[in-house]
């Protein structure tokens, strides 16, 4: 006899909902384009910094550097693609939904 699924816990639908709902505002508030510009700015700081060390003889390591490319790349595109945030939620809560199925089967 099969077993039918389980519904997902409620409470983490809520907790995933509100949380899509949060980033959408952050995503539509006009200091998004701010909070953009800042990061930016902060990036422009950072890379002027590594160049003064390297135009002083100063020496990087390439680890370093690999790091902070990632860090900055990263940021922006998080900046550039907050409705890649919602679709990641999305998909959290099929994965609650599945594992709830999973766990009523197993």
């Amino acid at each position: 006899m099969p077993l039918t699924p389980r519904p997902p816990d409620p409470d983490e639908l809520v907790r995933l909902s509100e949380r899509a709902v949060k980033l959408q505002a952050l995503a539509d508030h006009p200091a998004w384009p701010e909070l953009r510009a800042r990061v930016e700015e902060r990036r422009d700081k950072h890379m002027r910094s590594l160049l003064r060390r390297l135009t002083a003889g100063g020496a990087l390591d390439q680890r370093e550097i690999d790091r902070q490319a990632g860090f900055w790349k990263g940021a922006l595109f998080v900046l550039d693609n907050p409705e890649l945030a919602e679709k990641d939620l999305q998909n959290a809560i099929a994965m609650v939904k599945a594992e709830a199925g999973e766990e009523r089967t197993a």
